[in-house]
């Protein structure tokens, strides 16, 4: 699901038809979004967490 968001966002981004606002929100989430993804367990049954997304974001 955070996959098909991300790539929702870069073609949103890449289309050129948003503010810049809105290209500035999307450019701000840009290290996660290239980020390769990554589940760290959870310890002590807390659950667990997630890093990245592992999508191209080219500017």
């Amino acid at each position: 699901m955070r996959k098909a968001a991300a790539n929702g966002l870069v073609c949103i981004y890449k289309s050129g038809k948003i503010s810049d606002v809105d290209k500035s929100l999307i450019l701000a989430c840009r290290s996660s979004i290239l980020e390769e993804h990554y589940d760290s367990p959870g310890t002590h049954g807390k659950a667990h967490s997630d890093r990245g997304i592992g999508v191209d974001f080219p500017y």
